[in-house]
């Protein structure tokens, strides 16, 4: 085998481990809560060593950071996707709510949202805060189109945006697959209690 095919193997096994190790982290602290959670038991569940763990992040706190900013890239790249679209103003923010409801619970990135903002290191909260600004900031692009078509009326963006984000991310700890809605059915509802409240009588302007 030659060095450079040898070096890949490594840098790509690497990156295996390090993803193991994150998705166990993810699901510790969806089970225990982040303050209950210890290295040891992230390593104990892959059966490796703590020392293991070392060679990717110095603490906890920085394996936190890593899972904020993949959690934010996902729904990222994925509302981008919404935003893009020819939907009108009201559809887009259904499939907005789904999207940040279906990543918080199927893909289990809910818990690293923002209300465990306070646990990334100080060096990490710049490149944080980005991230979740950007998403808001696309959050309330759907909202002040929907505004300037005259689908919405003139609310406060900010605030609904953080009550749109605040209840999708809480579906996390109380739904249960053997509840009476699915996901998709929760996602529907939460959509019409919030439109109920912002959508306009007056006629849609067009394009």
């Amino acid at each position: 085998m030659d060095a450079d095919k040898s070096y890949k193997l490594k840098i790509d096994a690497r990156r295996e481990v390090k993803k193991k190790i994150l998705e166990a982290a993810n699901e510790l602290i969806g089970e225990k809560g982040y303050a209950n959670v210890t290295l040891d038991q992230i390593a104990e569940r892959l059966h490796i060593s703590k020392v293991s763990i070392y060679h990717h992040w110095t603490s906890k706190k920085e394996i936190i950071f890593d899972l904020h900013r993949i959690a934010y890239k996902i729904v990222i790249e994925s509302l981008e996707k919404i935003v893009k679209d020819d939907d009108s103003p009201d559809s887009k923010f259904r499939r907005a709510i789904e999207n940040h409801i279906s990543q918080a619970v199927v893909a289990g990135v809910g818990s690293m949202m923002p209300q465990q903002d306070w646990l990334i290191i100080s060096r990490h909260k710049k490149e944080i805060v980005k991230l979740r600004d950007t998403y808001e900031d696309m959050l309330c692009q759907i909202i002040y189109e929907g505004i300037e078509q005259g689908v919405f009326k003139k609310i406060d963006v900010k605030l609904l945006v953080y009550t749109m984000v605040g209840a999708a991310n809480y579906t996390l700890v109380w739904y249960s697959p053997e509840g009476t809605m699915t996901l998709k059915e929760i996602a529907a509802h939460m959509s019409d209690l919030m439109l109920s409240g912002i959508m306009s009588t007056g006629p849609t302007k067009k394009k």
